[in-house]
C-alpha cells in the first residue's frame, strides 16, 4: 500500500503508550495525524478517552525511534512527551463497524512504519532521528567492554597496592 498523497495525511492507529517507568505501565492508545496537520495521542481507557498529546506536526520538538523489541517511538513538544510501543500498529476501528468490515478495511489500509514518522516529521523541520539496531548493539558492546576493562584495571591497582 502507498501512503495517502495529501499535504497532511489522515492516519489513525491503535497501539500502546507507556505511562510509567516500566513496560508494565501501558495504556491502549490511538495515534492520529489529523487532516488538519495535528499529531494526537489519545488514551483509550475503560471510562472513556483522554487526550495526552496534541500539537501541530511542525511544532513537534523532538522525535526518536529506538529499535525493538519492542520499537519505541517518542514524541516531544511544548513540555509534553509520549512514548509509544510501535509494535504491530493497527488501524482504528470505525464506530459501528463490524469485525468483518474492519478486517476487510484493515487489509487494504496503508500502515506507516515507525521510520516513516521520523522521515515525515524530519521533512517538516523537526529534530527527528532513528537509531538502527546495529548502532544500539555496538554502543552496548562498547559500554560493556569499558565497564569490564575498568573492573579489571581497578582489580590490578588494588592488587598492586596491597
Amino acid at each position: 500500500m502507498q501512503p495517502p498523497d495529501t499535504g497532511s495525511p489522515a492516519i489513525t492507529l491503535d497501539l500502546c503508550r507507556y505511562n510509567g517507568l516500566t513496560t508494565a505501565d501501558k495504556n491502549q492508545a490511538r495515534l492520529e495525524w489529523t487532516p488538519q496537520g495535528r499529531i494526537r495521542v489519545i488514551d483509550q481507557l475503560p471510562g472513556g478517552e483522554n487526550v495526552v498529546f496534541d500539537t501541530p506536526a511542525g511544532e513537534v520538538d523532538k522525535v526518536r525511534l529506538r529499535p525493538g523489541p519492542p520499537p519505541l517511538l517518542t514524541l516531544q513538544a511544548a513540555g509534553q512527551s509520549v512514548r509509544l510501543e510501535y509494535f504491530r500498529p493497527m488501524p482504528t476501528a470505525l464506530p459501528g463497524e463490524t469485525t468483518g468490515q474492519y478486517q476487510q478495511r484493515a487489509a487494504g489500509t496503508w500502515i506507516p512504519s515507525g521510520q516513516w514518522w521520523v522521515d515525515e516529521l524530519r521533512a517538516r523541520g523537526v529534530d527527528a532521528r532513528s537509531h538502527s539496531f546495529m548502532k544500539v548493539f555496538v554502543l552496548t558492546v562498547l559500554i560493556t567492554m569499558g565497564a569490564v576493562a575498568l573492573f579489571f584495571l581497578s582489580f590490578i591497582v588494588v592488587a598492586a597496592l596491597s
